[in-house]
Order: structure tokens, then sequence, then C-alpha cells
């Protein structure tokens, strides 16, 4: 089944609605201005970036895969990754717009040991103003992993150059790491150093809604994406580092434009109402039914549809059918009464 939500409130409670319909609808993929999902070592020259140093550091693998028939793995070896710093990453190059969705899914297996020191599997980096004088800094956005735990560093500054000595920083923990399955990741971002958005869904559930808060730095360019995993702890010869090797699996990479939306970048096949945005709407009728009026954003074969009624968001829903089976046309308006099953 397919859903959507939406709350009405009326003078005695709030409502919770959830709209379901027997004909699945796979969102068709908008707005892409990258995508990666694996299929060959192709998959890897396509990126614009490549610090792989060893045969190991990235290879298609089979056994592990998220959708389609491969994915990439990433493997790290203590003391063996040491040509500009300890990683296995792909990267893009910088960008010339400030707005971008993101989406990617990754698995840690269970070998994936818990470690003190930290390391970055997901970087934003900032190309430096280098006409203006300034160096490589520390990525405005990170994604990384430290005892277990996500952790998401957020760096910003107006300065036109600008280094660690003028640069602010908050640190958001995001919970533990899951071993032993896919995990989808989305990022909407919005680069500004006086005023952005940060929104960042995992497995489909939104995390994190940072709006109107500074991400970024007061560069000519926007920061570009890098996939892959960075240890700089190994270059410490006094790191508290418990492990000697860092390896999981990648799939699934697509970055939108400031036009896309959640659909057009989540890993896997994503599953939509056919229905356009903000048009759906629903009244109680005096008895006790309801109508929901809506417009067709895709055409689709003749389907049943059931409307969930809660007086919550607990999941305790009554179902109400319409005795209407309806086949819907792109961009039609459509009226459909329910009534208590």
């Amino acid at each position: 089944m397919n859903f959507t939500k939406l709350m009405l409130i009326n003078t005695f409670n709030i409502i919770v609605l959830s709209l379901t319909f027997s004909t699945p609808v796979v969102a068709q993929r908008k707005n892409l201005i990258f995508q990666s999902t694996f299929e060959s070592k192709a998959d890897i020259a396509s990126w614009y970036e490549q610090s792989l140093f060893q045969p190991w550091s990235a290879t298609i693998v089979t056994d592990k895969v998220r959708s389609g028939k491969s994915a990439i793995k990433f493997d790290l070896v203590r003391g063996k990754d040491l040509l500009n710093g300890p990683r296995a990453e792909l990267g893009m190059k910088a960008q010339g717009n400030g707005e971008f969705w993101y989406g990617f899914s990754n698995y840690f297996p269970g070998t994936y040991a818990s470690d003190p020191a930290t390391e970055i599997i997901a970087q934003w980096q900032a190309m430096p103003d280098l006409s203006r004088g300034e160096n490589w800094r520390s990525p405005p956005l990170g994604l990384e992993i430290k005892s277990d735990r996500y952790k998401l560093a957020i760096r910003w500054a107006s300065a036109v150059v600008n280094d660690a000595s003028n640069t602010a920083i908050d640190y958001l923990d995001l919970g533990p790491v899951t071993h032993n399955q896919w995990n989808d990741w989305v990022f909407h971002i919005k680069w500004g150093y006086n005023s952005g958005v940060i929104q960042v869904w995992l497995n489909g559930k939104i995390i994190i809604e940072r709006i109107g808060k500074p991400i970024g730095y007061n560069d000519l360019l926007y920061p570009y994406l890098k996939l892959g995993i960075y240890k700089w702890e190994w270059n410490n010869t006094k790191t508290i580092s418990t492990s000697k090797e860092r390896s999981y699996y990648l799939d699934d990479v697509r970055v939108g434009n400031n036009l896309a939306k959640y659909e057009d970048v989540a890993p896997g096949d994503v599953k939509v109402l056919p229905i356009e945005p903000n048009t759906l709407k629903v009244i109680k009728n005096k008895d006790d039914s309801y109508t929901a009026t809506f417009t067709a954003s895709q055409t689709v074969p003749s389907s049943a549809f059931i409307l969930y009624i809660g007086s919550d968001s607990a999941g305790n829903f009554r179902p109400l059918v319409s005795e209407t089976k309806v086949q819907l046309e792109k961009n039609k308006k459509y009226s459909l009464l329910f009534k208590l099953k």
C-alpha cells in the first residue's frame, strides 16, 4: 500500500488521516544532476575525484546489495592507505549552486567494530578560495562515526578568508550505528553562512530539521559530496584508535538540484501516492462519513481507496472505504466519499 498523512483539526480533537490505494506507483525520479548505483566499474570512473590508493580501496561486489545487482565496498587498512591521508573516497566536483538533495544507502557489517577514534563516511568538502590566500579546511558538513554512534558536524564562517580560528561548529548526535542492514539516508541542504537549511532522513524518518541557521563558508564555490572512509586519526602515532581495518558497503547514490524532492533521491524504489502535493483535503460529514478531494499527479489504473482515521498518532486507526473504484487521470480532480467499513 501507498500512503500520505495530514492532520485535520476540529473543535474536539486532532484526527490523523492516512490514505492508501491498491495500485502501487513508483516515483519517477526527476531533477537529478548525478547518479551512481555501482552496477559496474564504470560507476567508479564516473566520479570526479577518486581517492583510491590500494587495489582493495573500492571494489564492486554482489554479496551485499541495496538495489540492482551490485554495490560498492570500501576497505581501509591501517598503515597501508597513507597517500593523502588514510582514506578511500569518491568525490564530486565543487558546485556552482547552493541547494541540493542527496541520497545514499550504507551497510555496516557486524565486524565494523566500535572505535573511540572518529572517522568520516560522508562529507561535503569546501573548495578554498586559493586566489584569496585561503587554505583547505575541515568540511562544513560531515557525517561521522565515533564509538559506534553517528555524529553530524556542522561548520560555518562568514569571513571572506576563513580558517579554524574564525569558524563555528555544532556537533549533533544522530544515534547508534545499525549493523547488518541497509541504512537509507536523504539530505536536503541549502548552504548559507548566515542562514541555511539542513534536513536529514534516516530510513524514511526525518531526524534533523535545522532551518534558518548558518551552514557553510563564505566561498566562491559551494561544497561537494565525498563518500567513503577517511580515518585521519591513523596518521597519529599516539592515536586512541582500536581498529586495524574499516569496511562497509554503499549503494544508490543520487544527487538532485534545488527542484528535486525526497523521492527523487531516496534509495530503492520509492512508492508514492499519485496526488499533487497540497491538494488532498478531507472533511467530516454530518453522518460521520468523510469526503476526500485531490488532484491526480499521474495516470493510474483502476484502484480502490481506503481512508484510515485515528484520534491520535498512536496508530489506532479505523478504516473507511470508498465505494468508488476509479482510474486516475493526470491533472484531473477527484472527490471520494468514505464510510465506516
